[in-house]
């Protein structure tokens, strides 16, 4: 994913742009009136996955973005200045960073790495997340909730005075970050497993990844199902083993009926947007006398 999105602005990159330095970071009201909805839509799935236990704020960014990406106009898709592009990832970024602590305190499952880290910080003081640990502990839950709180208020303070930094970054030619970026990337991915293989294997995704861009197709689905694909199988295979075998389970169950509703609605809403051609606003031509 991230190597077709670095060999597309590439290709777009040869332009010469204007980057205009920032006075006071607060956005205009067309900015606000433009990234509304999509805010409330990120923060809305990004607060639903976070409380999935193994789900991350990686996973919810991609998948808001996905969400934007059919519904922007289709003169100026995401990735062309479109503040959905922006608002409705890093909206759900931070609800999923948040929510992530629902399955950690009531189940003792750590949705991210950062709950990992907390988990074990917590058990080394002997504190055990998972059921009970709000009525046992009322005081550190207390203390976490105005944490969060007190953080993103430092945050606003700290990045606000920052912002003209953070946009002084993109007067940096991107082909000079290009090699930075793949060093890390390819460092990352051997990183895992220390193979080789897996080098290639991004190499060879990175590749397909800019094919489908280059066919108009979003490969942020295809991201989506390669990391939650396993967990799909898994989940799918226990359901399957409680209900000796009969799929329709899946049917009579309110929830899993209504989810599977929902990606039935999406889907033939997004064929239909993509099949049948727009209506014309302009109404119909008159014919020259």
């Amino acid at each position: 994913f991230g190597l077709a999105e670095i060999i597309r602005a590439l290709e777009t990159s040869g332009r010469p742009e204007t980057i205009r330095g920032v006075r006071w970071p607060w956005p205009s009201r067309a900015d606000l009136r433009a990234g509304a909805w999509p805010t409330l839509r990120g923060t809305a799935v990004g607060s639903a996955l976070g409380v999935i236990p193994g789900a991350s704020t990686l996973l919810a960014a991609l998948a808001a973005r996905g969400l934007e990406s059919g519904l922007v106009p289709r003169d100026r898709p995401l990735g062309t200045g479109a503040v959905a592009g922006v608002a409705a990832p890093e909206a759900a970024n931070n609800a999923a960073a948040q929510t992530a602590l629902v399955p950690l305190l009531t189940l003792g499952l750590p949705g991210s790495p950062v709950m990992a880290v907390l988990a074990g910080a917590l058990m080394i003081h002997a504190i055990l997340p998972g059921p009970g640990f709000i009525a046992q502990n009322p005081d550190l839950f207390a203390a976490l909730m105005a944490s969060l709180i007190i953080g993103n208020i430092i945050l606003v303070v700290l990045n606000l005075p920052f912002a003209g930094v953070w946009a002084a970054l993109l007067r940096i030619p991107f082909r000079r970050l290009v090699p930075l970026i793949l060093v890390i990337s390819l460092i990352g991915v051997h990183s895992v497993q220390n193979a080789l293989f897996d080098v290639w294997l991004m190499l060879g995704f990175g590749l397909f990844g800019w094919a489908l861009l280059r066919l108009g197709l979003e490969p942020t689905p295809l991201v989506l199902g390669f990391i939650l694909g396993p967990a799909f199988e898994e989940y799918l295979r226990r359901t399957l083993l409680f209900s000796r075998g009969d799929p329709m389970v899946l049917l009579t169950d309110p929830v899993s009926a209504i989810c599977l509703a929902l990606i039935a609605a999406g889907t033939i809403w997004k064929m239909k947007r993509i099949f049948l051609p727009r209506r014309s606003t302009e109404g119909p031509k008159q014919k020259p006398l």
